[in-house]
């Protein structure tokens, strides 16, 4: 019984396991019957062709110019073409290898050139993927062409315009079998923008594989550009491109793969910050500033200031927590984009990482008139300062602050400044407005921007105790 089994086993090795090819193939041999050069198709043994200028050929000693050098071979007939192309009016679904066949020049004929080309959409566009000269008339060549190509393919047989004729036969193409290749390496942390210094790692999933790379943005696998091998973790501290690829033993190399890794640009200090509005750039305060205005409400902002300017810090996602910082922190490392809003100009957080330093410095309010600041001016270098506009008297109707609101205040000369109840947290919400002169102190902004809406100076008081008596003596007959 054992030996019946085994005998068995043989035969259906034999029948099977040698009918199993490495690789694929599709071969034409053109035995269809077309006699004549005008445009049309033909049935093939691959399938259907679409010739122009072009038969097929079966003068003999010329047509059949493979005849008896394979047994396969059923007519021996050929496809000649003259000043047109032999086509596949059909998709081979597997893609194309390899793609080779034999040329040759009509007997009698000059020397010409044959080109192939491909198509992988249907047919509807073409791609020379080569070409050569013909022999001498009588004599056979064998061309071979890598493809590479996956998909649904069409290939094209043609013959340079010269009236010249050439024989084309025996066309093989190969399946498309992709090769082991090793896995792309991949990044930790992924490619991004940061904002401190950190270790890279460079990965592949095959361990034994190696890893080449550059810092420069330039091709590892070019010897030229002086790749390095991976070994270990490595510091990123500044804007870099990573370019890396990975090649295992018995394996294709990887593809390259390219890492941004960006740092915002750094600024000194708040006056270089504010130039750099409108550009979407990501940039970070180096230098220290002063928290001086915060509240509830609002878009979850604050205001900065050193001692080159001031800026409002705009972030209506909380991408820095509310209770993040006090009035009078001094921060460093603020990072974000700087954009204008009706003329303001702001920063918009793009991350937390803001650090608070050990400073007890406070900045002081400039004293400036009504007169002096701009509310149309985008570079106007009291906006967000912490500003006092001295003997200013509300001229609107007698009530209590609520917030949100903004109150008219006019100086001598009938300059009006709004007192904008910013923050819903204010120790004055709810307090009687003062009717005598008083010396209002606060943060700068200007407020509107819009067709509808006309551009107003603003200062927000932080607290009861920035709405003062005036610091200078006036005839207090006037208020009568």
């Amino acid at each position: 019984m054992k030996k019946h089994f085994l005998y068995i086993f043989l035969i259906v090795f034999c029948i099977t396991g040698f009918m199993l090819p490495v690789s694929a193939e599709w071969l034409e041999d053109f035995d269809g019957s077309k006699t004549g050069y005008a445009a049309g198709t033909v049935e093939c043994s691959m399938g259907e062709w679409f010739m122009d200028d072009a038969l097929i050929g079966t003068t003999d000693g010329q047509d059949n110019f493979l005849d008896g050098e394979y047994e396969d071979m059923e007519t021996g007939r050929s496809a000649r073409v003259r000043e047109g192309y032999a086509e596949m009016n059909f998709d081979k679904s597997d893609g194309a290898g390899t793609v080779s066949f034999y040329q040759r020049t009509w007997d009698g004929d000059d020397p010409s050139t044959w080109y192939l080309d491909l198509s992988t959409d249907g047919g509807d566009n073409w791609t020379e993927v080569a070409s050569g000269d013909t022999g001498p008339g009588g004599e056979h060549e064998h061309e071979s062409v890598e493809v590479n190509e996956t998909g649904n393919i069409r290939i094209r047989l043609r013959a340079d315009d010269n009236d010249e004729r050439v024989n084309f036969d025996r066309v093989i193409i190969t399946d498309f079998i992709e090769e082991d290749v090793t896995p792309s390496p991949s990044f930790d942390p992924t490619p991004g923008t940061f904002y401190e210094p950190f270790d890279l790692s460079i990965s592949s999933a095959e361990e034994d594989a190696e890893i080449w790379y550059t810092l420069d943005g330039t091709d590892p696998t070019d010897p030229e550009n002086d790749p390095i091998e991976y070994d270990d973790p490595f510091e990123i501290s500044e804007t870099t491109t990573v370019m890396a690829y990975a090649q295992a033993p018995e394996m294709q190399p990887s593809s390259v793969v390219t890492g941004e890794f960006n740092f915002p640009e750094p600024v000194a200090d708040i006056a270089e910050l504010r130039t750099k509005h409108g550009d979407g750039e990501v940039y970070q305060l180096t230098g220290e500033a002063v928290i001086t205005l915060q509240g509830e409400g609002s878009r979850n902002q604050r205001f900065i200031q050193d001692d080159t300017g001031a800026i409002l810090i705009d972030d209506n996602d909380e991408i820095i927590p509310p209770d993040a910082y006090e009035i009078g922190d001094v921060i460093t490392n603020l990072a974000g984009t700087v954009t204008d809003f009706g003329d303001m100009v702001q920063i918009v957080p793009s991350a937390d990482v803001g650090v608070v330093v050990d400073s007890d410095v406070f900045p002081e309010p400039e004293l400036v008139e009504i007169t002096d600041l701009d509310d149309e001016a985008i570079d106007d270098n009291h906006q967000a300062l912490l500003i006092t506009v001295d003997n200013v008297t509300y001229a609107g109707e007698p009530g209590e602050f609520e917030h949100g609101e903004s109150y008219p205040f006019e100086d001598e000369e009938e300059n009006t400044i709004y007192l904008r109840t910013k923050f819903s947290n204010l120790d004055y919400i709810g307090e009687p407005i003062p009717e005598e002169p008083v010396s209002l102190t606060g943060v700068h902004e200007i407020f509107g921007a819009f067709d509808n809406f006309p551009y107003d100076l603003q200062v927000t008081p932080r607290s009861l105790d920035d709405i003062q008596e005036p610091l200078t003596v006036k005839d207090w007959s006037l208020y009568q």
